[in-house]
């Protein structure tokens, strides 16, 4: 994917759309045409894939910033520190495991606090950032540095922006699973178009529309979804397997299932 589109890459999250299109024949073969994979299990190599090399080079660049500042923070040390040992165990252990594993949220959420940390105690405990003394009556106090007025907006500002890019996925997840609870046809068909819209949760309600004899709705549904996600495989397959889909429609799905998946034999 990386060497194919080395300046963009295919997309953020973009990895499984186009595992089955990239893959070779013995990827294909290995385990089954239909095991397939929703992200490399490397982060670097996801990064790559994601945005090509640009994105990499940034991913490493950072990487390397949290290399030089724990070695600015052993050089100057006077003793030993467990709590910066510690600190950097811990990413050294998340960047080990990284190697071979996907970029689950899980994981890289303390990838990136781990590294945020490092970089920020290389940051505040240089020579004067660290406190400022203050003479008084003789006596010397320290005053340790605290964040600017500046700082703390910033930081506020940016805890806003995560939330909100956050809460439409998750409230959209909220609203399909409490749709299905409810077993009411129009709230789950209408579950589907719930914004963002995900080709996954679309798929799911035209399949369960379809099971239950309700054909039209399932239908609209699957034709809806690839007009939305055409480079989705799962959509066109959920189209193909409509039980009152035409045979022109079908015959499209299947063209464009063997454009997403052309190693697979399966697809005649």
């Amino acid at each position: 994917m990386t060497l194919d589109n080395p300046v963009f890459g295919v997309g953020l999250d973009s990895y499984g759309d186009w595992y089955r299109r990239s893959r070779t024949i013995e990827a294909t073969l290995r385990r089954g045409p239909d095991v397939t994979s929703n992200a490399a299990h490397n982060v670097f190599l996801d990064i790559s894939s994601y945005g090509g090399f640009p994105l990499l080079l940034i991913y490493i660049a950072l990487m390397v910033l949290v290399v030089v500042s724990s070695i600015k923070v052993i050089k100057r040390s006077q003793g030993f520190n467990a709590g910066f040992v510690g600190l950097l165990a811990a990413w050294v252990a998340f960047q080990a495991q990284s190697i071979i594993s996907i970029n689950q949220i899980g994981l890289a959420l303390w990838g990136w606090i781990l590294s945020g940390l490092i970089i920020g105690y290389e940051i505040n405990t240089r020579t004067g950032h660290v406190a400022v003394e203050e003479k008084k009556k003789g006596k010397t106090a320290t005053i340790p540095v605290q964040a600017s007025p500046a700082t703390t907006l910033s930081m506020f500002l940016g805890l806003i922006v995560g939330v909100l890019a956050a809460m439409p996925p998750y409230l959209a997840s909220a609203k399909f699973k409490n749709a299905l609870e409810t077993s009411n046809v129009t709230m789950i068909q209408e579950a589907a178009y719930i914004w963002p819209t995900e080709p996954m949760r679309m798929s799911q309600v035209a399949v369960a529309l379809n099971e239950n004899k309700l054909n039209e709705q399932g239908l609209q549904v699957a034709i809806d979804a690839t007009e939305r996600f055409p480079d989705n495989y799962v959509v066109w397959a959920t189209l193909n397997s409509m039980n009152n889909a035409t045979q022109a429609q079908k015959a499209q799905a299947l063209g464009q299932m063997k454009r997403l998946d052309p190693l697979n034999p399966t697809l005649k």
